[in-house]
């Protein structure tokens, strides 16, 4: 005889009391985040307006219907929100997860839209889903597989991000300092310094995502680039080194490679 598995009033009430609490947690943890991080938080913000601002404005390219690549910046513009709600609310590796996402399918799109060009983009994608699982086409080794410069930089960022997301010893002592409260009650910890880590992890993955996409198609690409004066001052003002070098843009510091 199968059981009702309806819960009962009192367990329903319960439920809901604790997910308001978690709701709740998560406001106090934007408020803090906003209040104590107030220049991290805020150039977190501005990057990611801007971002939205200047990637929905890229010109696609004719065959925008066959291009994996145009549906990823498209797709970037989206995750922007994701990885701000992740960082103001303390779920840090949440928003590095995104980020390597974000790197991990421009990577992917690149190489596919290089190696199979004369395809539409049902079958784009069906390539795609053959290849995902695949070990021989996880990104490092797609990178390698590009006829792109800079490989070893992002085959770094990449590698970098992998570590931050993987479980570790750092997430073990982490959860061994965090204070033994109940579920309801614990706060999420905010870092400006975590803060700050993703703004420039965002930075670096933005431009070597600008500067695949010239590299599916450099001669057009770099030409409606040139003549976007919204991306120009992106670059500057976020000093993108690799997409200042194909643009020959002078940036202020250090430039990502």
């Amino acid at each position: 005889m199968v059981k009702n598995s309806r819960s009962s009033p009192e367990s329903e009430a319960s439920s809901k009391s604790k997910f308001d609490s978690l709701i709740r947690i998560f406001r106090i943890s934007i408020e803090r985040a906003t209040k104590e991080c107030n220049s991290e938080s805020e150039k977190l913000r501005v990057l990611s307006v801007d971002t939205v601002h200047v990637f929905s404005k890229l010109e696609r390219s004719e065959k925008f219907r066959i291009s994996l690549m145009d549906v990823r910046i498209f797709e970037l513009s989206l995750l922007m929100a994701h990885i701000l709600y992740f960082s103001l609310t303390g779920l840090y590796r949440n928003a590095f997860n995104n980020i390597r996402y974000i790197l991990e399918s421009a990577v992917q799109s690149t190489y596919i839209d290089s190696k199979h060009s004369n395809s539409g983009l049902r079958t784009r994608i069906e390539i795609l889903k053959e290849i995902e699982d695949k070990r021989d086409y996880r990104a490092v080794n797609l990178i390698g597989a590009l006829e792109i410069d800079h490989k070893d930089l992002l085959k770094r960022e990449y590698k970098k991000l992998s570590q931050t997301i993987h479980p570790s010893h750092r997430s073990i002592i982490e959860t061994l300092d965090f204070p033994q409260k109940e579920p309801a009650e614990v706060v999420a910890p905010v870092s400006c310094k975590e803060i700050s880590e993703v703004f420039e992890s965002m930075k670096i993955v933005l431009d070597m995502v600008l500067f695949l996409h010239v590299s599916c198609a450099p001669k057009t690409r770099k030409e409606q680039f040139e003549k976007n004066p919204d991306l120009i001052d992106y670059c500057k003002k976020y000093n993108l080194g690799l997409l200042s070098k194909i643009l020959k843009i002078k940036t202020r510091g250090k430039e990502n490679g």
